[in-house]
Parts: structure tokens; C-alpha cells; sequence
């Protein structure tokens, strides 16, 4: 992953929450940019896509998958 802009004020992560698939995939993403030096402190936002889907993931669900409480140093 490359990261050309090194000022940030947030981010915001989409997650298509009906591809149970790829979640481990969005996961690692996810940590590798919000591992970087570059993005300590920066608030991030996860927006789950595809929520009006029959079988998309539940909040909790997405929540547990990306792993998301042990994202810390972020808003």
C-alpha cells in the first residue's frame, strides 16, 4: 500500500457488508493502513455498503470480522 498524502483528517473505510467472502480481506486492509506511522490518531469512519440486502452482516457481525476493538488510537 502506498500512501502519497501524509496529512490526513479521517478516513473513511466502505465495507460491502453482503460479501461475507472477503471480509478477512477488508480486514487486513483495514490494519494495514491504520497501523501505519502516518495514521496514529486519525479518526476513521466504517460505512457497511449493501445494508438493505437480505444476507448482509449485522453491525455486531462487522464489528466482530474486521476486528474492529483492537483498533486503538483512533476516534
Amino acid at each position: 500500500m502506498n500512501i502519497y498524502n501524509i496529512c490526513f483528517t479521517g478516513l473513511i473505510f466502505v465495507v460491502d457488508s453482503s460479501d461475507r467472502s472477503r471480509l478477512a480481506e477488508a480486514r487486513e486492509e483495514l490494519f494495514g493502513i491504520m497501523t501505519s506511522d502516518e495514521m496514529r490518531g486519525v479518526p476513521v469512519t466504517i460505512m457497511a455498503n449493501k445494508q438493505d440486502l437480505p444476507n448482509s452482516m449485522s453491525p455486531s457481525e462487522l464489528i466482530d470480522g474486521l476486528g474492529l476493538s483492537k483498533l486503538t488510537g483512533h476516534k
